[in-house]
């Protein structure tokens, strides 16, 4: 990265000048993750969730790919942050699969099939990035291109697959009004033996819940008391891995660890350590999600998110008191573990299955588009002020994160409805209380008699 800004602008950079470049650089994920973000209620609804989540999105992770590989061979950091930048991108969408995959799902094995698919993933990349990551194999200044290589061959083979799959039997009907292909889309996702007509009408039943409107916006959803519960807890559960720390681990869990006492040789070591201690309980994740159900599974990631996030507040607190010494080290690893936990057990994934299944289909991709945006601002935002604020005020930079994650905590055992096996008009229906359906009946009735006034209009100036 050094030689490369030298090359380009003949400027030696010294080393507060390499750590800004780098972090200038890093961001570029973020930025990238960010820029999707912003637009993608209109690629889920436009383009379609198939089409964003299996066509478009392995086609940026094959150009972010190949951005990076090049950028060794043409000694241009620009390349590489463009790449990493569309990596971002890719990765935002990586919850639009998910969310496709819940519309497509039978209701009994939705949560099986998301959660598979969330957690599968997880560990292939963390199995593979692990152990090319090794200096020994790829990680060194020589071989690291082929990391971004390995990425391009994955994302060909998820582009490929988009091929056989149709698209959303749900967004096929809601969205799009075609009906016919909506109960091919069934067939093919539930089987010839399936009711299809009992399908059609759970989703009819969904589509009542807005008034059969074909999509909302966030402040639309806002105003309306059925649809607002839902949204907000989606959203507070989507800012859990943010507010437990998990950005900030994730870039600087290396200085951490050596703040801790922990040796230098021991550092990369130990980081790969806890990912293959915690990635084989991602085969747990499915299995618990429909045994247990989503509200105890989730209850139990953000009860581990709040673990860690406390566990980094009392670390540090006693290296600012006492420095560095064993029990840092093990309180420092203990808190890294219940965060990796969360991770496998599928604390991002899991939010947005609740996306899939509190939010009906008119609203889903305005709160995919708020469950995406904020935690990258909040990412953003802790990233950036970690290392003044560390300086500054020590271990109570963790106070304001350990506050809002037990509120997060809070707020999801009081408002988080189960909702294994269910449909989302079910589950929106008993979200509701008496007023709230009151209400909905008089809206629906209401909307029921001006489209009969309008029918009887064009009927009578049809007759003239």
């Amino acid at each position: 990265l050094n030689q490369s800004f030298f090359d380009h602008y003949n400027i030696a950079l010294n080393k507060e000048d390499f750590a800004w470049l780098w972090s200038m650089t890093a961001t570029c994920n973020y930025v990238g993750m960010l820029l999707a973000a912003l637009v993608v209620r209109t690629l889920m609804d436009d383009l379609g969730r198939k089409n964003t989540a299996m066509v478009l999105r392995p086609i940026i992770g094959l150009f972010a790919a190949i951005l990076m590989v090049i950028a060794k061979p043409l000694n241009s950091f620009e390349c590489f942050a463009v790449g990493y930048a569309l990596a971002g991108a890719s990765s935002t969408l990586k919850g639009v699969l998910i969310i496709y995959l819940a519309e497509c799902s039978p209701d009994r094995f939705r949560g099986l099939i998301t959660l598979t698919t969330g957690t599968a993933l997880h560990f292939i990349a963390v199995t593979i990035a692990t152990t090319l990551a090794l200096p020994e194999v790829c990680g060194n200044a020589d071989l690291w291109p082929i990391l971004p290589f390995v990425s391009a061959i994955f994302a060909l083979l998820h582009f490929g697959s988009s091929y056989f799959l149709p698209p959303s039997p749900k967004h096929l009907h809601i969205t799009r009004n075609e009906s016919d292909e909506a109960r091919r889309a069934i067939r093919f996702y539930h089987g010839d033996k399936v009711d299809q007509e009992k399908i059609i009408s759970e989703y009819n039943r969904e589509h009542s819940l807005v008034e059969s409107r074909i999509r909302l916006s966030v402040m639309e959803i806002l105003r309306s008391s059925h649809l607002r519960t839902p949204l907000l807890v989606c959203i507070v559960a989507s800012l859990t891995p943010q507010l437990s720390a998990s950005s900030i681990r994730g870039q600087y869990s290396a200085s951490m660890l050596k703040s801790y006492g922990m040796p230098d040789e021991w550092v990369m070591i130990t980081i790969m350590s806890i990912n293959f201690i915690t990635t084989p309980f991602c085969i747990l994740a499915p299995w618990l999600i429909e045994r247990i159900g989503r509200r105890p599974l989730f209850l139990a990631c953000v009860l581990l998110s709040f673990m860690q996030v406390g566990g980094l507040l009392a670390n540090q607190l006693i290296i600012d008191t006492l420095g560095a010494s064993t029990t840092t080290v093990v309180v420092g690893l203990s808190a890294f573990l219940c965060g990796s936990f969360a991770s496998v057990l599928g604390v991002v994934t899991i939010a947005c299955i609740l996306v899939s299944e509190l939010c009906p289909q008119a609203t889903r991709s305005a709160a995919s588009q708020a469950i995406f945006i904020l935690p990258v601002i909040l990412s953003l935002v802790t990233v950036f002020l970690y290392p003044p604020a560390l300086l500054n005020i020590g271990g109570f930079v963790f106070v304001p994160l350990l506050v809002a994650e037990l509120a997060v905590l809070i707020i999801v055992f009081l408002f988080l409805p189960e909702t294994r096996n269910l449909s989302v008009g079910v589950i929106v229906g008993n979200m509701m209380d008496s007023e709230e359906r009151e209400q909905l009946l008089h809206e629906r009735s209401r909307s029921i008699s001006i489209r009969i006034n309008e029918e009887t209009l064009i009927a009578s100036c049809g007759s003239c």
